[in-house]
């Protein structure tokens, strides 16, 4: 048998919930990194980093997960999430104008109600954080929504 999982804390960040969330469909899918990677064409040291939060996965990763682990669109919404987290917490989001402070704030609202699910003793993510999550996209509005954020031209 393989080595033991490291601890997760999905509560940490959305980051850390998304590896959380990756590992809990990887787990229930009955596969191991080293069987999921070449269908989701990754390395299995990639899928492990993600799933500690040690790497961001990228949009074409979450969605070939998605469909292999048929979560019907849970990591890819997810991977929103993660990208707006990022740029929120980057040096340039925090002078940037109110775009990104509208971001910064829908993750701090995140952050609460993934921190609301955690226990000290609970390691994967909780039945119905998904449905709370999606709720919580549907009702945060346009301006405050991750999705629209545009890639910044270089």
């Amino acid at each position: 048998m393989g080595r033991a999982l490291s601890p997760l804390t999905p509560h940490a960040s959305v980051a850390h919930f998304f590896g959380a969330e990756l590992r809990h469909r990887r787990l229930a899918a009955g596969l191991s990194t080293r069987h999921l990677a070449p269908r989701v064409l990754a390395s299995p040291g990639l899928l492990d980093k993600v799933e500690r939060a040690q790497r961001f996965p990228s949009v074409d990763l979450a969605a070939r997960c998605d469909a292999e682990l048929h979560a019907d669109g849970a990591l890819t919404r997810l991977h929103g999430l993660v990208v707006a987290q990022r740029e929120a917490t980057r040096p340039h989001a925090r002078r940037a104008g109110s775009a990104h402070s509208e971001v910064a704030r829908f993750v701090e609202v995140l952050q609460a109600a993934l921190a609301d699910f955690a226990t000290p003793v609970q390691r994967e993510p909780s039945d119905g954080l998904m449905e709370r999550i999606d709720l919580l996209l549907a009702t945060a509005g346009p301006d405050s929504s991750p999705s629209p954020l545009k890639r910044r031209r270089r």
